[in-house]
């Protein structure tokens, strides 16, 4: 018999925790083809250097490879500040009304 894991819960959900998908042995990992969720062969050895209090590699990738990131940040600030410096309909009935 499962393990019910609440007094409350339907019969019927047993089943369901008891699949083999659900338990994660689905499949066996493979990492000599690919099939790894850690530790594979193609995963860069982990690392982290800092230098005066910033990032400058993780991984093994410079700072300066990391542009699609910065972009994407870059982008939402811009975005970031047109929405603070606009001003809301109440506000602008307050101050700017006739």
């Amino acid at each position: 018999m499962s393990q019910s894991f609440d007094a409350n819960r339907w019969k019927r959900f047993d089943d369901w925790d008891e699949r083999s998908l659900r338990l994660d042995k689905f499949a066996v990992e493979d990492p000599e083809n690919g099939f790894s969720a850690f530790s594979g062969a193609a995963d860069p050895k982990p690392g982290l250097e800092i230098t005066g209090g910033k990032v400058t590699s993780v991984d093994g990738i410079a700072a300066k490879d990391f542009d699609m990131i910065d972009a994407f940040i870059d982008l939402k600030n811009e975005e970031i500040e047109r929405l603070n410096m606009t001003t809301h309909p109440v506000e602008f009935d307050m101050y700017y009304s006739v």
